[in-house]
């Protein structure tokens, strides 16, 4: 019998020289939840908020908090876009005339933030 390797890459596969299928899982599920999950706490507030704010008072017709919760989302799938508030803005006219963020909305804006890195 052979001492077991040392290398962590052998100790990694399974019998048959592959990379067992629920290692896969649990390292890609890893690597998206800490890309996506952002918290909004360790980005500047008062930046999110004063965009929040502008929008508020260029759309009166817009509930505020309605803003605030689809603002909010759109922060935490693609936070570089708020670096342009007239593009934020945009976003949520596009929300607020669609009723909601669809699920094409939101792989534009994960799209449009990778671009904007």
């Amino acid at each position: 019998m052979s001492a077991p390797s040392q290398d962590p890459i052998n100790n990694v596969l399974d019998m048959q020289g592959s990379i067992p299928i629920s290692l896969i899982k649990q390292v890609g599920g890893e690597l998206l939840t800490k890309r996506y999950k952002q918290p909004i706490s360790q980005v500047n507030l008062a930046t999110v908020q004063q965009v929040i704010d502008t929008v508020n008072r260029n759309n009166p017709q817009w509930d505020d908090n309605q803003v605030e919760m689809y603002a909010k989302t759109i922060f935490k799938l693609a936070p570089k876009i708020f670096d342009d508030p007239v593009l934020v803005e945009s976003v949520l006219k596009k929300i607020f005339l669609y009723g909601g963020i669809d699920p094409s909305l939101m792989r534009e804006l994960v799209a449009l933030n990778r671009q904007m890195e």
